[in-house]
């Protein structure tokens, strides 16, 4: 399991991913790994969130097409989840789903932009490209979420650190219970990996990391 998070400040995207992979009946930590990729030759990257599969293959349609603008970025999106939906269950996943975050540079408006697809059905439904002014993956109902929530709704900028550690902190600390399998377990760790993107590229750095190890239990 991972979250994403991502919001913009002034003319600059952010998007935030943690990288543990965690088993989903025991809640031991089975690996680590990155949870976003570059999905174009302009500036624009996508963080997901996903079961069942790897995130390479929300990427190889990305990877053989890249999109030459934003249509073709909201396009691609609802495709590339199908297409990881069906890479998965070929491999034998009987729960894949998908969610694909996407912050990108916007050339013509000289603004980010923000982009939701997902298999599942939120955000007005599922496999449609959504513009969103932010995103937070979970942890709504913490005080750390809501008073980032209330901030962003303002327009308001936040701190693309301490604000973002804080916020995974919490969402780390809140057990997934409604995820099928995971009784109620932690899954959230390893590192905070921080994607900064605007006209000039992406910038990937990492600003946090938590002692989790493999074989073991997330200890939120």
């Amino acid at each position: 399991m991972t979250v994403v998070n991502a919001w913009r400040n002034g003319r600059t995207g952010y998007l935030f991913t943690d990288t543990v992979a965690t088993d989903r009946t025991s809640g031991e930590v089975i690996g680590f790994g990155g949870k976003s990729f570059y999905a174009a030759n302009w500036p624009v990257v996508i963080g997901a969130t996903w079961a069942g599969g790897l995130i390479d293959y929300l990427a190889e349609p990305f990877a053989k097409s890249p999109p030459k603008n934003l249509r073709g970025l909201s396009q691609m999106m609802p495709r590339a989840c199908e297409h990881f939906v069906e890479r998965a269950r070929a491999e034998g996943s009987d729960n894949a789903f998908v969610r694909a975050i996407a912050v990108a540079w916007c050339a013509r408006t000289r603004s980010i932009r923000i982009f939701h697809c997902s298999t599942l059905d939120e955000m007005g439904g599922p496999l449609e490209t959504r513009e969103l002014n932010y995103f937070i993956g979970t942890g709504i109902s913490t005080p750390e979420g809501g008073a980032a929530q209330e901030r962003l709704r303002a327009g308001k900028a936040l701190d693309p650190d301490a604000e973002a550690i804080a916020l995974l902190e919490a969402q780390r600390r809140e057990p997934f219970q409604a995820t099928e399998g995971r009784g109620g377990r932690h899954a959230i760790g390893g590192q905070v990996v921080r994607l900064t993107v605007n006209r000039r590229g992406v910038r990937e750095d990492i600003i946090h990391e938590w002692p989790d190890k493999m074989g073991e239990p997330i200890a939120a």
